[in-house]
């Protein structure tokens, strides 16, 4: 296996179909990766829903919460909008080729799979537990859009990472389709949504 996107996925029409019919203001953009690494470099939370759904325990890219790691308030902020526990760990998606410098040796981990200790936390300090270890998510060159929105957001920032939870709040389950995506969006301080080449924003 190289990837686990095997669940459903929605057309870029029926998604603005839905969208237009619920009255949701929303914009079109011709680079979500760009479009959502802006944000994110802003210290804003982004709900990233791309392709088709991941199978299995882990967000790897097409429902996620996502969120800049190198700031311990954004620990706090993503568990309130996760209902969670404060000591409950996090994990990053990082550029593989960063991998060495965060964790001292490179190790392919595409599924989000193992916990390391982490050797310079500064980047990820989000997404260190308080034992100093990680589980990495690492997203190789070449793999599609999610490596693209990593690429751009470390462009920004000098962040080789992004924190990277599942797209969903309490006990809910994985948020599999748009409309569960837009009520997640503004029933959560969450600050945007990108729902295929559509952004929305969560406004006060």
């Amino acid at each position: 296996m190289t990837h686990t996107q095997f669940g459903p996925s929605w057309s870029e029409d029926r998604i603005g179909s839905m969208l237009t019919a619920c009255g949701i203001e929303f914009r079109h953009t011709d680079d979500p990766a760009a479009t959502a690494a802006d944000p994110l470099a802003r210290q804003q939370i982004v709900a990233w829903f791309q392709g088709r759904m991941e199978f299995g325990p882990r967000a790897l890219g097409a429902r996620s919460l996502l969120a800049d790691p190198s700031t311990g308030e954004m620990r706090r902020r993503v568990n309130m909008i996760k209902r969670r526990e404060q000591f409950r760990p996090f994990g990053p998606s990082v550029l593989s080729e960063y991998v060495p410098d965060l964790f001292g040796r490179p190790i392919d981990a595409p599924f989000m799979s193992f916990t390391l200790p982490t050797v310079d936390n500064t980047a990820i300090i989000a997404a260190t537990h308080v034992d100093g270890t990680s589980r990495p998510h690492t997203v190789n060159p070449g793999t599609g859009l999610y490596r693209r929105l990593i690429e751009q957001f470390h462009q920004f920032t000098g962040t080789p990472a992004v924190l990277n939870m599942s797209l969903n709040s309490g006990w809910e389950p994985i948020i599999a389709a748009p409309e569960q995506a837009v009520a997640f969006l503004f029933s959560s301080p969450a600050d945007a949504a990108i729902i295929g080449h559509h952004v929305i924003i969560n406004k006060p």
